[in-house]
């Protein structure tokens, strides 16, 4: 019986019995197995590749060899026929019965399938595949050419997310998306986000956007300059891995550097060198950026998860105080941080980023800013939003950093590099999750900052204007505002001479004596 199902014997003779040369191939599970091994033998026939829930062959076979958890999650195929039909196929009961979407009536039509055929040959996919290996020899060297979507249900229990770890390898145009909350079967419980999934991805290459990011596997060598510290990894309390670069002796008080978006570490690269004599500098990677985890889902980016991040690096890191420097994203968490967690933070120095009151209340009141958040609001958009800033290779980052001082094409490249690792959904999530939830605590920013703050600001950002500043002095007891005339949004870094200088006179105003040092 399981000659029939060896996988040379499931030609698609179907597509051209139908009339058709080629077409667009959407699987899922073993019809997706079927189909990654189709598109590599069959190239021709194959125009899109869409596969739901099922990694690539050689993929999960890597991930079987090396994942205890991935081969315990395994043992269907050891399920025989008898345990699958007993109490009337109470297996789909309990597999279907508590699924998104599937109706009783739905379940008994899975039971009706089932009484036709019989569940032997069913079964006889998984027992073919474990005494069989008939595939023509090699057949996975030449990557599948044709465009490539893969859609998964994050809450699969058969299949883990990390089997889907190396599909680059076997394809050249590779996308991935998530569904966050599907289970296995996400074509039924997940079908409104991925049908929305495929349509978008469909439009896309119908209307020839440019092709996505390529792959790069090693970094510039900007990244790897030892004049600006050296590499490191912690995991915080509440088990993110985070990555981080240090630079100054670990007896220092702590500067502790958060970046905005769409940065990483890099963004204070001249920071790392200024300030490693007095201080140990420290530059991270915020959760879904770069080399950090970045895990999936935007209710994984609430403001509450993002401010607590702060103070795990912190305690990670063996101090119980810092110098909190940041700019953009990371600023906005500063000023919450500091709000709710005023022992962590000595001094207060945040970039070109407003009070969330005062960015809000600006907001609300004047159009020209409103109207250059334009940005904030696309990127509550699903999946849109990411393939623009992917597509023809970052070209996003050419033009943002384009006639930026002190931004080299390395530089650029070293952007482009950090977002290949981490993909552009955690940084887009950070304003998803913004708009969704408002999850710190109620009204954390009506006590006064009391810590000495310093906020510098690029006079040139075209994001956010100088007004945004208005009112900052409600919410903080010792303010310090200086502005760095021709800087950009990007102050620290195309101007970061005068940066610089601002913070070391508002750290000499404030002695380095009177910050505690590590536990």
């Amino acid at each position: 019986m399981g000659l029939r199902f060896r996988l040379r014997g499931l030609h698609f003779r179907p597509i051209e019995a139908l009339g058709y040369r080629s077409c667009v191939l959407v699987a899922h599970d073993w019809g997706g197995a079927v189909a990654w091994n189709f598109t590599h033998i069959h190239p021709e026939f194959v125009d899109r590749l869409i596969v739901c829930n099922i990694p690539h062959p050689m993929c999960f076979r890597k991930c079987l060899q090396s994942c205890k958890k991935q081969f315990r999650a395994s043992w269907l195929p050891y399920l025989p026929e008898y345990l699958i039909e007993m109490d009337d196929f109470k297996a789909f009961d309990e597999g279907f019965g508590k699924t998104k979407n599937f109706s009783e009536e739905d379940v008994e039509a899975y039971k009706y399938s089932m009484c036709q055929s019989g569940c032997s040959g069913p079964i006889n996919y998984y027992r073919a595949a474990f005494s069989y290996k008939d595939v023509p020899s090699g057949v996975f060297l030449t990557k599948i050419k044709a465009p490539t979507l893969v859609v998964w249900g994050t809450g699969d229990v058969f299949l883990l997310v990390e089997t889907l770890k190396g599909t680059e390898d076997f394809v050249e145009d590779l996308t991935i998306k998530y569904v966050d909350g599907a289970t296995h079967w996400v074509q039924v419980d997940g079908y409104e986000d991925t049908n929305k999934h495929i349509l978008l991805w469909q439009i896309i290459r119908r209307f020839g956007i440019p092709p996505r990011a390529k792959r790069r596997d090693t970094p510039p060598a900007c990244l790897l300059n030892p004049e600006l510290g050296t590499h490191h990894f912690l995991r915080t309390a509440s088990n993110i891995k985070i990555h981080y670069v240090a630079k100054g002796d670990p007896q220092k008080p702590l500067m502790l550097c958060l970046h905005g978006f769409p940065e990483f570490w890099y963004s204070w690269r001249y920071q790392l060198k200024a300030f490693s004599d007095d201080y140990r500098v420290v530059a991270v990677d915020m959760r879904g950026y770069g080399e950090s985890d970045h895990p999936i889902g935007k209710d994984q980016y609430k403001g509450s998860y993002l401010v607590n991040d702060v103070k795990e690096v912190i305690e990670a890191l063996g101090y119980s105080s810092c110098v909190l420097l940041a700019h953009d994203w990371g600023g906005s968490i500063a000023w919450s941080f500091t709000h709710i967690h005023p022992e962590f933070v000595d001094r207060l120095i945040v970039c070109n980023i407003p009070h969330p009151i005062c960015f809000v209340k600006c907001l609300q009141t004047s159009r020209k800013q409103f109207r250059a958040s334009w940005y904030m609001y696309l990127f509550q958009l699903p999946y849109l939003p990411e393939y623009i800033i992917e597509m023809d290779d970052f070209k996003v980052y050419d033009e943002v950093f384009k006639n930026i001082k002190n931004f080299t094409e390395e530089d650029v490249e070293g952007y482009k590099y950090a977002l290949c690792q981490s993909g552009c959904s955690g940084p887009l999530n950070y304003y998803r999750a913004a708009f969704s939830y408002q999850d710190l605590p109620h009204g954390y920013w009506r006590s006064k900052i009391k810590a000495p703050t310093l906020v510098v600001w690029g006079k040139e950002d075209m994001a956010l204007l100088v007004e945004t500043l208005t009112g900052t002095e409600d919410f903080v007891e010792d303010l310090t505002i200086k502005y760095v005339d021709g800087a950009t949004h990007w102050v620290q870094v195309d101007g970061y001479v005068d940066v610089n200088k601002h913070i070391r006179a508002f750290l000499n105003a404030h002695p380095v004596e009177s910050l505690q040092k590590p536990d």
